[in-house]
């Protein structure tokens, strides 16, 4: 909830931006022709036309894609995926802040003053001494923006992960930790192969869950971790039962990775396949 409240408050801030990067391109474009004029005849005056529409255009572009980001993340931030939920933020947190940078070292300079102080006191400049102020605020949009995304960045990672299961809800993936299986246990997991024979022909069981990372129904082999005190044909023997509904018995055993063979009774309590 609280990240949602973030992503609105950008949805807010950079629609107020958008409104002052309009105006001030749209005043700055009332002096374009002169500067054009002036800059077939000095360098310093074409570089400054050209700095002027380059830093204007990014930083339209950052407090649009803000918007845009913020927008999309709001109302389907789950269904793009996890690698989209944790990487949007940090990624458009340095987007924004180094936009900010490039448009304040030319409008403002280095020096840490106001774009306003380059204010230009002389009769038909009121224009342009509007998009500087418009200008300014724009800065100062895109300094908020900065820090709602990366306020943004830690709430997702603090949240967790998030993904939406098959019938559309919403839900967060909890991860544990095994401190009962210590790394330099051999065996951690167990996965079968299992086949079942019939009259007419063998069949290979597999199971469909849906698995958050892939988003979606998932056809997979039985598997499934060991337990503690549990020996690997024991945890293989009951994940087959508890997910196919199969039961079965050792009667091989090799050596090496111990693959097994197992003889299984048909389930006297499912009467249907994952």
């Amino acid at each position: 909830m609280l990240l949602k409240l973030v992503h609105l408050s950008q949805i807010v801030i950079a629609a107020y931006g958008a409104m002052q990067c309009q105006v001030a391109i749209t005043k700055l474009l009332e002096y374009e022709d002169v500067t054009k004029k002036l800059a077939k005849i000095s360098s310093e005056a074409e570089r400054q036309l050209h700095k002027t529409r380059t830093t204007q255009a990014a930083g339209a572009i950052a407090i649009l894609a803000s918007f845009t980001a913020s927008v999309l993340l709001i109302t389907g931030g789950a269904s793009y995926g996890n690698f989209v939920r944790y990487l949007a933020s940090p990624i458009m947190a340095l987007f924004v802040f180094a936009t900010r940078v490039y448009l304040r070292d030319f409008w403002a300079g280095k020096g840490g003053k106001a774009v306003t102080a380059n204010k230009v006191h002389l009769p038909n400049m009121e224009g342009y001494n509007e998009a500087l102020e418009r200008t300014q605020k724009s800065l100062e949009v895109l300094g908020w923006l900065t820090i709602g995304w990366t306020a943004s960045s830690t709430l997702a990672f603090i949240n967790g992960i998030t993904y939406e299961d098959q019938n559309g809800q919403v839900r967060t993936w909890e991860g544990t930790r095994r401190p009962t299986r210590p790394k330099t246990s051999a065996v951690d997991a167990v996965q079968m192969l299992a086949v079942r024979e019939l009259p007419t022909g063998a069949e290979l069981l597999l199971e469909k869950q849906f698995r958050a990372p892939a988003g979606k129904l998932v056809i997979e082999f039985p598997a499934g971790l060991v337990d503690e005190g549990e020996t690997v044909e024991e945890a293989a023997l009951r994940e087959l039962r508890e997910e196919t509904g199969y039961f079965g018995e050792v009667v091989h055993e090799q050596a090496g990775q111990r693959p097994m063979f197992f003889s299984c009774e048909y389930p006297n309590f499912v009467n249907y396949m994952h």
